[in-house]
């Protein structure tokens, strides 16, 4: 059997930062292949703004990209750039906002132009270069990784880091699809932050039997459940891609955790379908990138003390 925290999917966690970046990337090189256009950064005058979470909030609320694109669109006698553009948000050391845009089809504008239709700051512009720009694009969020700690009140998915006009993926690959719980809190007139979501995401451990696939999620965090398995006999052996290897079975891993301590959820379908090996290829199995990037241990990115297994190994004395 093996283990892993299931993780949150957010672009505001660390944890999560390495699959994202590494399918945006591999969704923009497939996009970006062949194409043509400008490879843009918007950047703003920090003197006009009271604070970097004054800038966050009025770009949000003032919609400064679409607006600048579609000023861009009348000063080119255009009638729209639809389907033509992907931005990604990024923050600078202090949570000051600046933006990256992919715009297909132009060439070249007057910088000029770009800077009077922007009307916040200085743009910087570049000929489009498919595969250094789709790297470029799918970084870190934040330098450093330190993201700004009020991002993490903020309503749920109020935080749009990656954005991009309806067509602009060309979406006929197959998209993959994520059971989503139902929202306790969809409704009421409070509502649940970014970080609390976060943390739940990280009390949650997907567990897989290697030899039939099975999956299923427990509500726990990973240093507890493998403190109560070593209490059990069970050996924490290698395992693969990032994943904790466990010799046991999930009637041994039930028994560890005892009754009550987490909630089985029987006929749950699998977080992913990952087949052991290509069914075309004899060879190893070949996953997407940023799905091996997901399954990879990038614990040096993180604390540089075993990633995801962080701090010190819970108490389980009361499940045992």
């Amino acid at each position: 059997m093996e283990l892993r925290v299931r993780g949150s999917k957010s672009w505001l966690d660390v944890r999560a930062q390495p699959s994202l970046c590494a399918q945006l990337r591999d969704r923009c090189e497939r996009r970006l292949k062949g194409e043509r256009g400008l490879f843009l950064t918007l950047t703003y005058n920090r003197q006009d703004f009271e604070s970097p979470l004054d800038l966050y909030r009025r770009q949000s609320e003032e919609q400064h990209v679409p607006m600048f694109l579609r000023r861009l669109a009348r000063a080119l006698d255009v009638e729209s750039f639809a389907g033509c553009w992907m931005r990604k948000m990024e923050f600078q050391r202090g949570g000051w906002v600046h933006f990256h845009v992919v715009l297909l089809w132009p060439e070249r504008i007057p910088h000029d132009v770009l800077t009077e239709c922007w009307g916040h700051g200085f743009v910087w512009v570049s000929k489009l270069d498919p595969d250094k720009h789709a790297a470029y694009v799918s970084k870190y969020v934040a330098k450093g990784g330190n993201m700004p700690p009020w991002l993490y009140n903020e309503k749920p998915r109020s935080v749009k880091i990656v954005a991009a006009s309806p067509g602009f993926w060309n979406d006929t690959e197959r998209r993959e699809h994520y059971d989503r719980e139902p929202d306790p809190w969809a409704g009421l007139p409070v509502w649940k932050p970014i970080g609390r979501s976060i943390d739940e995401g990280s009390s949650i451990v997907v567990a897989r039997d290697t030899e039939t696939g099975h999956y299923e999620q427990i509500e726990c965090d990973l240093g507890t459940l493998l403190d109560a398995l070593r209490r059990n006999g069970c050996r924490v052996v290698e395992g693969t891609h990032g994943w904790v290897g466990v010799a046991c079975r999930f009637d041994d891993l039930w028994r560890a955790l005892g009754e009550g301590a987490a909630r089985r959820q029987p006929g749950r379908p699998p977080l992913y379908s990952i087949r052991s090996r290509n069914p075309d290829s004899d060879g190893p199995a070949e996953y997407p990138r940023w799905l091996t990037a997901m399954l990879i241990d990038d614990s040096d990115e993180w604390d540089g003390e075993g990633g995801e297994c962080v701090g010190a190994v819970g108490d389980a004395a009361g499940w045992m």
